[in-house]
């Protein structure tokens, strides 16, 4: 997704609203079906999916802003995003499907978008998700202003990968990538690729405000109830789920989050107020996660039953070679009630890295570093956490609130069963 060559037309200002007492009701049924998505992307892009229900085997291949000169986003100079509005009082979304979000609003500088497959029963074939999510040479579009503001309301997901509210502002191409197979079985799973830009100078992320009093709640797994993020330097978010109880499943690939070559591009601004109800029960399932990140990165999620023996998969967490785009600083003010019962689940987590990197939730085993390669690491932001609600966690290596500031590359390793190496380079 995203143009090649030249220069990326502009995204254009996107708005929705209705009056205070006014509502707005949305329900759907089917994997892939978000509820509501607003999306304004400088560069080219937009949203893409599929639906499999048998395969001997599965791959998907999610280019998001482009990491060759052969695919989207790649040369020339990355349009700009537009802004994006959302004033809602009464917001009432339902979905009922894996990889179906509730609400999705982002504003993408440089190309991409969104891009989820699904694919049932896959017994013994191989199961693949290779990532590109990101532009490559010239200079990364920059990300613009998203403000979210919901009065009242109930955004409720029952699917795994559908988190309630997802709100993102990037530069540098990049978005959101999802795989979801079932029925897996003696398989063995791949991830690979790259999370941030490459080449070039990466554009920043633009500054993100987020009001909720809407109830929000997630049944499934790696379905978090409000995901905001300002990235600069290219990425997002991507998840590969396999879930079941074959052990006999095996797990490889090389994926490296963080820009690399270049001057990573500056994560904005994030400011997060929520008075409402939040509720997950699914694994990987955060209540609030806010994220700022400069040089590239995001959140990576991997739920399998995968074997030990025999597995090689290998992630790096930092930017490598050029300069480490800084973060932004993150504030969450929260005055309703979070409870997430699921297992590596957090209450409220606020994240801000600078040189590249994010956050990694898995169940099977990897080989992790943490921290840049090269060139010089950027700069993390202030976080603050101002708390006058309840905050419930229940879940093994559940953490009620958990603030990390990070400079030079790097982020948080959940749940690994394999090696870790922390520290720049």
């Amino acid at each position: 997704m995203g143009g090649s060559g030249g220069s990326g037309a502009d995204g254009n200002r996107v708005t929705l609203q209705n009056g205070p007492s006014d509502t707005l009701t949305v329900v759907t049924s089917g994997t892939g079906s978000n509820g509501i998505l607003l999306q304004s992307i400088g560069g080219g892009g937009g949203q893409g999916g599929s639906v499999t229900e048998q395969a001997s085997n599965s791959t998907t291949n999610a280019q998001l802003g482009g990491l060759a000169s052969s695919v989207s986003g790649s040369g020339g100079g990355g349009g700009e995003a537009g802004v994006v509005n959302l004033n809602m009082g009464n917001l009432r979304i339902g979905t009922s499907g894996d990889n179906a979000k509730g609400l999705i609003a982002q504003s993408i500088g440089g190309g991409g978008g969104s891009a989820g497959s699904s694919t049932n029963n896959v017994q013994g074939g191989a199961v693949g998700l290779s990532v590109a999510i990101g532009s490559s040479g010239g200079s990364g579009g920059d990300g613009n202003t998203v403000n979210i503001t919901t009065r009242d309301g109930l955004i409720s997901t029952s699917g795994n990968a559908s988190t309630a509210m997802f709100i993102q502002s990037v530069g540098g191409g990049g978005g959101d990538a999802t795989s979801f197979v079932d029925g897996t079985g003696n398989s063995t799973l791949s991830l690979n690729g790259t999370i941030g830009g490459s080449g070039g100078s990466g554009g920043s992320g633009g500054s993100v405000t987020v009001s909720n009093a809407a109830r929000l709640q997630t049944t499934g797994d790696n379905s978090i109830g409000l995901y905001v993020q300002s990235i600069g330097g290219g990425g997002g978010s991507t998840s590969l789920a396999a879930p079941g109880a074959d052990s006999n499943n095996s797990f490889s690939g090389s994926l490296q989050v963080g820009s690399s070559g270049g001057s990573g591009g500056d994560g904005g601004t994030v400011n997060v107020s929520n008075s409402g109800v939040i509720v997950t029960t699914g694994s990987q399932s955060h209540g609030l996660l806010s994220q700022s990140i400069g040089g590239g990165g995001g959140r990576v999620s991997i739920n399998s039953a995968i074997n030990n023996e025999g597995t090689t998969a290998s992630l790096s967490f930092g930017g490598s070679g050029g300069d480490g785009g800084n973060a932004g600083n993150v504030t969450v003010n929260n005055s309703g009630s979070i409870t997430a019962t699921g297992d590596s689940a957090y209450g409220l987590y606020a994240q801000s890295v600078g040189g590249g990197g994010g956050s990694l939730s898995s169940t099977a085993p990897l080989s992790v570093s943490l921290g840049g390669s090269g060139g010089g690491g950027g700069n993390s932001g202030d976080i603050t956490i101002t708390n006058d609600g309840s905050i419930i966690t229940t879940g093994t290596t559940g953490i009620g609130i958990m603030a990390l500031a990070i400079g030079g590359g790097g982020g948080d390793v959940g749940s690994t069963r394999d090696a870790l190496s922390l520290g720049a380079s």
